[in-house]
């Protein structure tokens, strides 16, 4: 009796940790200051995720795609990267991005060609902040004196020099935010930008969504070189993930090379 309420008890806090039980960023040391990186998972539609857990994954045809018909390098690499994570579940996934075509018509072939699309965005964003710094200057840390060759006087001269502060001024750093999205659903919808003249994908009623967020700033220790290699690096974490029964939030602070930023 004892192992089995142990048996239930275990089996308990596992449905209650949920995708936790799987963080992608169990493998990331911790650190009190670098890049933060925020995954949020949210459920739309519970009756389709569930319905979706409960479809054997190798029988879908799932299709990964971006919501820019024709996206530059920075997002066809995420997109690319988590297409890796979706395809080890979904075996009959592909990715796929389509180019200067209808998207209307291109829609419609997707919901007569697909059971299941996931949509994949990105923005960024930046802010300014004013911080105090501290300003240095330099005294005298040593004197060396000697006895004048020529006469009887003393000639001394400084040995070296110490920085200190002496004081502090206004500067301003940027602290970047680069984030990339997936929405996932059965129908694939055609969309525009703000001023209709940029044609793209959208899902029509999705019934999930994942957001991964990484900030970073411009000191050495959160600074991002590469942020575009960081993000694939991000999105092929957690591929894995973007299905879920339940929402989600998991936060990490860590090195900017753990995630390839200096790549």
């Amino acid at each position: 009796m004892k192992t089995a309420s142990a048996l239930v008890l275990l089996i308990g806090l596992i449905i209650s940790f949920g995708v936790f039980a799987n963080n992608p960023f169990d493998d990331l040391d911790q650190e009190e200051y670098g890049v933060h990186i925020t995954m949020e998972l949210n459920v739309i539609d519970y009756a389709a995720v569930n319905s979706l857990s409960n479809t054997d994954p190798t029988t879908l045809r799932v299709l990964i795609t971006t919501e820019s018909l024709s996206p530059d390098a920075n997002l066809y690499g995420i997109a690319e990267a988590l297409a890796e994570g979706i395809k080890r579940k979904y075996k009959m996934a592909e990715f796929r991005v389509f180019g200067r075509v209808n998207n209307v018509e291109l829609a419609k072939s997707i919901r007569t060609n697909y059971d299941l699309v996931f949509v994949v965005g990105s923005n960024a964003a930046s802010r300014d902040y004013d911080y105090d710094e501290t300003v240095y200057g330099s005294r005298t840390s040593g004197v060396r004196c000697s006895k004048s060759s020529f006469n009887d006087s003393v000639e001394c001269r400084e040995s070296g020099s110490e920085s200190m502060p002496i004081g502090t001024r206004k500067s301003q750093r940027t602290i970047f935010t680069d984030t990339f999205f997936v929405n996932y659903g059965d129908k694939a919808c055609a969309s525009w930008n703000a001023d209709f003249t940029i044609p793209g994908l959208t899902v029509c009623s999705p019934i999930g969504h994942m957001a991964v967020t990484m900030r970073y700033g411009q000191s050495d220790a959160s600074w991002c070189a590469n942020s575009d290699s960081a993000q694939a690096t991000l999105a092929r974490m957690t591929g894995d993930n973007v299905v879920s029964s339940r929402p989600e939030r998991i936060s990490v602070t860590t090195s900017p090379d753990e995630i390839g930023c200096e790549e």
